[in-house]
């Protein structure tokens, strides 16, 4: 928590990329109470059939390598977030049926 009240008197909460620093610092503590099973790849590149591209943060599941969860931030258009977010959930969930089909 003192992390967090750091970084409030540091960085302002007025754009995306400030956003973006508090939304890591919430990952990163959520990987450390279950430790470190999940990893934080920000910037992580899924595709499927209605996109590709880099996600804002991906949790990765470090023992089977797949996606388990995406976050998307976003300044202020919170639906275009919400929609965004569900095509690239898709998207990691089409990447890891294929690599699991490929393990088998």
């Amino acid at each position: 928590m003192a992390d967090f009240n750091f970084r409030l008197k540091a960085i302002p909460i007025g754009n995306e990329a400030s956003k973006s620093q508090y939304v890591c610092a919430y990952l990163v503590a959520v990987t450390n109470l279950f430790e470190y099973r999940f990893k934080v790849r920000p910037e992580k590149n899924v595709s499927g059939p209605n996109g590709h591209g880099p996600v804002d943060f991906a949790l990765v599941l470090v023992r089977a390598s797949r996606i388990i969860g995406i976050t998307e931030v976003k300044d202020k258009d919170f639906l275009q977030g919400i929609a965004q977010n569900s095509v690239q959930c898709e998207s990691a969930a089409l990447s890891n049926y294929k690599k699991k089909s490929l393990v088998s």
